[in-house]
């Protein structure tokens, strides 16, 4: 959002700046664009490889445009096609996977114009979507103030715009004005719609979910009775009714709702196709954990290939991890590979909306990569080590060894089949910093196997530790943030204030989750490895912030649920979603390593890899803030 002339009637001054360059500079829907970035002052001006991402808005939805790219000395240049009916584009430099060329976190904006030549008050609300609601992707800083004053400007331009993006609006409004005075016209305007009689079945159920994320469950309650009385063959009465199927215990009668369902609602679009294989998915999944394996591929039969693959994956890692029925695991597992195998080559599914055609065929990789891995431990299961080991080396050479789990079965099933050079291999895992403890127990005894001590191997791993450690420091120090925290006071689940001024002088680690959350909950043990290594440091804390948590009793969810897993988290409860919204947090887990002067020095979002991986990175990381003036 900066220099191009034709936006500087529309965004705010903090968005203003002299970087980039676009032509035609008054594009249109369906124009071809070239944008040009100056990259003589960008971290990533010495990157070999760089790739423009760019996202468009589309009849309100967001998705990928591929861009061309050519370097010309310190400028890089893309080049695009508009879609015909774009309202705004949202563009960002990528080198790999993480590293983000953005324009100071404030984003490349491409405004639509009209045939007049004129910016279209709707792709104000669009940029201001793209900034707020999609920047995370391009990690960008998705300040609410900057969005909310952008669509403020659209709906002084073009009023019935406030009604039609309703959602949006309250949702920044909240976000910008805290407490009571935000949710108090941020309501109002809700009750405006709500009583309208010629309000939508969508704009209703929005409604609601404001309601429920908003403290007003009630109110939510009684809107979806009127949704289901207003519109009784509407999306909201069609979505219990596959929430029911799901929920049916009795699998006969399960089948039975879903054929009733199908032909009460025959799929008219993807997205129903969709959600009737996700049920069939579920009802074969319960047949098979009764053990009817005739009824199950019966049943599998019935879904698209992508959703059968999966379905097999799945329950043949669940098989092989129990040691059951490895036969049935086999044949389930290698007709899972052998799909995933051929959708690299010759995809049969469609391009994800958020995804380049690179980063596609990187996850058609990675799910043969997924897929393989299930087969590599049924195959080992079996007793067939060599073809475990053999179809394990694809998948360590796809996730580039980075994987420290998978890097684990490929070392074992090398064991089992008596490979000679198993002992470089292990000690390349280690030198990178993808193994596991196992893994290490597994070098010293091969290196001890060679007439070496034990002292002897154990000094030779810490080199090798050392060695990985350094080159991750170094990795870390290249992407190291130098960003203002948000100051929040929140309390804890022992009813006690906890602020974020309060910890000044200490290295806090934030991190954002939410009881539903699968990815958060995987990586809480390695987060439990990383409090006890600093449960007695007084220079470093930790904080849990628990937010978008679900239910009326936000806080018994949290306090249920770490007390059963044993947790010593200090968690915060973010019940209004104020804190999340402020950081522009994008999706969870999301974690935050501020320094002492409550800088934030790093920021990583997901969880993949393992416990101890996990835990040393971060602890990598605490000392690298730790280390901050």
């Amino acid at each position: 959002m900066k220099q191009l002339p034709f936006l500087l009637l529309f965004l705010p001054a903090l968005l203003i700046g002299q970087n980039f360059t676009i032509s035609p500079s008054k594009p249109k829907a369906g124009d071809l664009v070239r944008l040009e970035i100056d990259l003589s002052k960008s971290k990533l001006r010495s990157a070999e490889e760089l790739e423009m991402v760019v996202l468009e808005y589309v009849n309100g939805k967001a998705a990928t445009t591929e861009a061309a790219t050519m370097r010309m000395g310190d400028k890089l240049v893309g080049i695009f096609t508009l879609s015909p009916d774009a309202k705004s584009a949202m563009a960002g430099l990528r080198e790999g996977e993480e590293n983000w060329e953005n324009n100071a976190g404030e984003g490349y904006f491409v405004t639509v114009h009209d045939a007049a030549g004129n910016p279209q008050p709707e792709g104000m609300v669009a940029t201001a979507i793209l900034y707020r609601d999609f920047g995370g992707l391009m990690n960008l800083n998705r300040t609410a103030s900057v969005a909310f004053g952008l669509i403020n400007q659209a709906f002084a331009a073009q009023p019935d715009l406030k009604r039609k993006h309703f959602a949006t609006y309250t949702s920044y409004l909240m976000a910008v004005k805290k407490g009571d005075e935000g949710k108090k016209e941020g309501f109002t305007l809700l009750a405006e719609i709500e009583a309208d009689p010629k309000a939508t079945e969508d704009e209703l159920y929005r409604i609601s979910q404001f309601y429920d994320r908003n403290g007003e469950a009630e109110r939510g309650k009684a809107l979806k009775e009127k949704i289901r009385t207003t519109f009784p063959q509407g999306a909201f009465v069609k979505q219990e009714k596959r929430r029911a199927i799901q929920n049916e215990a009795d699998l006969v009668k399960a089948e039975e709702m879903l054929l009733a369902y199908t032909n009460q609602y025959p799929p008219q679009n993807e997205d129903d196709k969709q959600s009737v294989a996700m049920l069939r998915v579920n009802i074969a999944n319960k047949v098979a954990d009764s053990g009817d394996w005739a009824r199950f591929r019966a049943l599998a039969a019935q879904l698209p290939d992508a959703e059968r693959a999966s379905a097999y994956n799945n329950l043949s890692w669940e098989l092989a991890e129990k040691g059951e029925n490895i036969e049935e695991a086999r044949i389930l597992a290698s007709t899972a590979v052998e799909w995933a195998r051929k959708e690299m080559a010759t995809p049969t599914t469609t391009k994800p909306p958020f995804s380049t055609t690179k980063e596609w065929a990187d996850q058609r990789k990675q799910t043969f990569a997924m897929y393989g891995d299930t087969y590599g431990l049924v195959l080992s299961k079996s007793g067939d080590a060599i073809s475990a080991a053999t179809l394990q080396a694809e998948v360590v050479e796809i996730m580039k060894g980075q994987e420290a789990e998978m890097n684990e079965r490929y070392t074992t099933y090398l064991e089992a089949a008596g490979a000679p050079d198993l002992r470089h291999r292990l000690e390349g895992f280690i030198l990178n910093g993808h193994a596991t403890a196992k893994m290490k127990e597994q070098f010293k005894k091969r290196f001890m196997a060679e007439d070496k001590t034990e002292a002897g191997a154990s000094a030779y791993l810490n080199k090798l530790e050392s060695g990985a450690r350094a080159a991750k420091q170094k990795e870390l120090a290249e992407k190291m943030l130098n960003e203002p925290s948000i100051p929040f006071n929140l309390t804890n689940l022992e009813g006690k204030p906890v602020s974020l001024e309060s910890l000044r002088g200490k290295v806090v680690v934030v991190d954002f989750w939410a009881t539903w959350c699968g990815p958060c909950k995987a990586s809480f043990p390695g987060m439990q490895l990383a409090v006890n290594q600093y449960k007695n440091d007084p220079d470093v804390a930790f904080v849990f912030i628990d937010s978008w948590e679900r239910g009326t009793d936000k806080v018994k969810n949290a306090a249920d649920f770490i007390t059963s897993k044993g947790y010593t988290f200090n968690v915060l409860m973010d019940t209004d979603d104020k804190v999340i919204a402020s950081y522009g947090v994008s999706g969870i887990p999301t974690k935050y390593v501020l320094d002492r002067n409550g800088k934030i020095r790093f920021k990583t979002i997901g969880f993949e890899g393992s416990d101890e991986g996990l835990a040393e990175e971060l602890s990598l990381m605490i000392e690298a803030a730790r280390g901050q003036p």
